[in-house]
């Protein structure tokens, strides 16, 4: 197939336009935000353009100009600023007939054997050498290279504090998550803590949780929504606290949905585990556990502590606003149009 587009020439392409490409095939996947987010901060300043080879999830094109890639029509990015975000899907063969001026590859999964693939394959079609944005420094160290770490872009102003404190009208304490609909998502031990939690009054509210449905379904005070049941903001809005962790074997490299809680202003109780660590200091604007019993203990604590919730969630808030600030989001924008 790729043979017959050396039949023609190909049309004129702007050598410093930018092209984010990603499968966009996941309303609720970390990687598809941090693609459209970036799609939306670098439009401030340059031309740029959203690509997919897959079908993207429809409720993203409504959202966002993505394109297709179309190799037999010579729709494809030709020239510019190659960025693929994530490692863990193929990408085809028209890249042989492109000429990037630079190719990023934004890494955010421990899947090194995939990272190092994607760059041998990408190297064959580029100049000058690959670059890797990483999703954290845990990632980022022990590699001998002048690869940057990259928080992964929110809209801060999107997911903006709710009223101080959120207060059912019966007065419940609200506990949530949400996360895409995966058992790779959810640790095993939170059947049981759920179970836990619940006994004591605490209504859990799991957006991307039917997965757990043959364990939970039946739980008085436990909710299983759907992935995208509800927007993102207004699920946040609806919850006292967000809580996460995930399987033992799954490495959340940065966490996004945790940065976007405390975005919100909700007070965070999560894993110590995971890439969103490193912006969370214990007691201060977030919690961290080790053991289930930390967990338990910290949540009950935020139960019978209005003044604590708001108080971590005040400071949550702050931290999300240092984090994205605009000399940072500058500085994010300059490393892509170099």
């Amino acid at each position: 197939m790729y043979d017959e587009i050396m039949k023609f020439k190909l049309p004129f392409a702007d050598p410093d336009e930018v092209h984010i490409i990603n499968p966009l095939w996941d309303a609720s996947g970390g990687s598809e935000w941090r693609s459209m987010n970036l799609y939306t901060i670098l439009s401030r300043v340059c031309k740029v353009s959203l690509w997919t080879e897959f079908k993207p999830d429809p409720s993203l094109t409504e959202q966002f100009p993505i394109r297709r890639i179309k190799p037999r029509k010579l729709r494809f990015p030709k020239t510019g600023v190659f960025i693929f975000v994530g490692v863990y899907f193929n990408i085809g063969g028209w890249v042989k007939w492109a000429r990037p001026r630079r190719i990023i590859i934004v890494f955010n999964t421990l899947d090194y054997e995939a990272w190092n693939e994607r760059k041998r394959f990408l190297a064959k079609y580029c100049r000058k050498p690959i670059e890797t944005v990483y999703a954290c420094r845990e990632m980022r160290q022990d590699q001998n290279n002048n690869d940057i770490v990259e928080h992964s872009p929110i809209d801060i102003e999107r997911f903006s504090m709710a009223v101080p404190e959120r207060i059912s009208p019966d007065g419940q304490f609200i506990i949530g998550r949400l996360s895409r609909d995966n058992l790779l998502k959810h640790h095993e031990g939170d059947i049981s803590f759920y179970r836990k939690l619940a006994a004591q009054g605490i209504v859990i509210k799991i957006m991307g949780g039917t997965c757990l449905s043959p364990d939970l379904r039946d739980v008085e005070n436990v909710e299983l929504l759907p992935a995208c049941a509800l927007d993102a903001v207004s699920f946040m809005h609806s919850i006292n606290c967000f809580y996460y962790r995930t399987a033992p074997e799954y490495y959340e490299a940065y966490g996004r949905v945790v940065l976007e809680a405390m975005a919100c202003g909700l007070p965070v109780v999560c894993e110590n585990r995971g890439g969103y660590n490193e912006f969370i200091e214990h007691g201060v604007n977030g919690f961290k556990f080790d053991t289930e019993k930390d967990a338990y203990e910290i949540l009950m604590n935020l139960k019978n502590n209005p003044e604590l919730r708001m108080n971590i969630g005040r400071v949550a808030r702050i931290t999300i606003e240092k984090i994205y600030s605009e000399s940072y989001l500058s500085r994010l924008i300059e490393h892509y149009r170099q």
